[in-house]
This record gives structure tokens, sequence and C-alpha cells, in this order.
């Protein structure tokens, strides 16, 4: 089986100055933390992360799917992992490689790929980063993927696609647009989990709201 494998977290820019590590079992780091985050700057530009962490989706992206196949869709990319049947041939569309950060005796979002390479649910596991990996690289992969790229791959056909919102990492004011990028495919879909189903609780008009407000508080404790 020929599998296209999203993670939403593709399409924004470089998240390292914003990345303040992530726990999926932990609900703090999907929805409370980011009433705080929607007030960060960048730590070497100083930009505002309301305006410069945005997802950046190609007009015409889902052309690179040529047939009609079923897109699953989950929030976590650990749900990959039962919809793989032995040796897939998976492409990611990723801004993490999932091949192992730290030694695990679990499957995880961080380890997909590189459990799936080694118990041969994936007989390939083809990366493809945002351009903006070329200037920010990622540590080794304990083990895979089988090759690495950058951009999109070329057009062709899939037998499944899963996508995952990734919600540690994506901004919850983004979700709209994340299920408007499902809707424009024009494919199928099937949600897995109830956290993918909704929206978070911070839309963009409040996210603004709490960045005013925090930098007010800023304001007055530099001038006491």
């Amino acid at each position: 089986m020929k599998i296209l494998s999203i993670d939403w977290d593709y399409f924004f820019p470089d998240n390292t100055p914003y990345d303040w590590g992530a726990h999926e079992s932990n609900w703090v780091f999907y929805e409370i933390i980011w009433s705080a985050r929607c007030s960060a700057q960048n730590i070497i530009t100083k930009a505002d992360m309301l305006e410069e962490y945005v997802p950046i989706i190609p007009d015409d992206f889902w052309s690179i799917v040529t047939n009609k196949p079923k897109i699953i869709v989950a929030d976590s990319h650990c749900q990959i992992w039962n919809q793989l049947p032995r040796n897939s041939t998976v492409y990611n569309l990723d801004a993490h490689h999932d091949c192992g950060y730290h030694e695990k005796d679990h499957v995880d979002c961080s380890n997909w790929g590189q459990y799936g390479l080694l118990l041969d649910k994936i007989k390939k596991l083809k990366v493809f980063y945002p351009t903006w990996r070329r200037n920010s690289p990622e540590s080794e992969p304990l083990f895979g993927p089988s090759s690495t790229d950058y951009g999109l791959p070329r057009k062709q056909k899939f037998d499944l696609i899963f996508v995952c919102r990734s919600s540690c990492w994506t901004p919850p004011w983004w979700d709209p647009t994340f299920d408007d990028f499902l809707s424009k495919s024009g494919l199928e879909i099937e949600k897995l989990d109830d956290l993918v189903k909704k929206h978070r609780n911070l839309p963009f008009e409040q996210a603004l709201k709490l960045r005013d407000q925090f930098r007010v508080m800023q304001e007055q404790v530099l001038v006491q």
C-alpha cells in the first residue's frame, strides 16, 4: 500500500523559535499552553507569533494526488500506526522525521517511522521536509528514514491519505484553516478521534486580545 502522510506542521514556518517542547498525552500542551504562547515573540527576530507563525499552503497542493483515495484524520501522528499494513510505502510530509529522537520502548508520535521500518510495517519511508529545514536541520534519527527530500513529491496515485493536526505544535486559532485544507481535497474524510473533530477553545480574535493584554502587562512592569 502507498500512503501519503501529512502532518499539519509541515505548512508552518520554522518552529524552532517557538518550540516549548510537548507531551501529547497531556492536554495542557495542546490546549491550555496556547493561551500563553499566543503572546510569544521570535527569540531571534522578535517577530510576533500571531503574525509570523502562519500556515503557507500551495493553492494547487491537492493536485499531487491524481486519484480519489480516502483521507483518515487524527490529532496525533502516532495514530497512523493502525493504518499501516505490512510493507507499506509512506510518503511523509512533515517538519519532523518521526524516526526516533530518544530511545523508547513504545510507539509514539516521535518514532512511529522508526518502529514501522524495524517491524516491517513500512518498507520505504520517504520524508519530505518543508524547504526551511535546509537551514534548520534536525538531529540524526535513531533509524531511518529511507530517503529525505524537500518540498512536495511528484504527482501520483495513493491508496490512502493520513493527515494529523499535531495540536501540541500547531496553534488552535488555525483549526478552521485546517478543516478548510481538508475540505479542499474534495475527498472522503474520516476523523478518528474526538479532539480532531472539534476546534480548540482559542479562536484568532481571542488570541489577539490575550496577546494585547499581555503586552500591556509587560509595559506596566517595565514602567515600575
